[in-house]
């Protein structure tokens, strides 16, 4: 079986961070803060990010013996 070795990357900066730690604050329980915060949050991808995924997940799937790998 082929092992892949795979490298994931994260886009970081303090600006991001810091917005990210409004939203996880004790601040945000405030719904019209956290709106704020999430609008923040939104801009900030929209203007910097070079990509933002949403949706990461590993695929699992069942193999019998009558099936070759390849």
């Amino acid at each position: 079986m082929k092992q892949l070795n795979l490298t994931l990357l994260a886009f970081v900066s303090e600006k991001g961070n810091s917005i990210i730690n409004n939203i996880s604050s004790t601040e945000a329980f405030d719904d019209a803060k956290n709106v704020e915060f999430y609008k923040e949050w939104q801009q900030y991808v929209h203007d910097e990010a070079f990509i933002f995924p949403t949706l990461v997940g590993d695929l699992v799937t069942a193999v019998n013996k009558a099936c070759e790998i390849l």
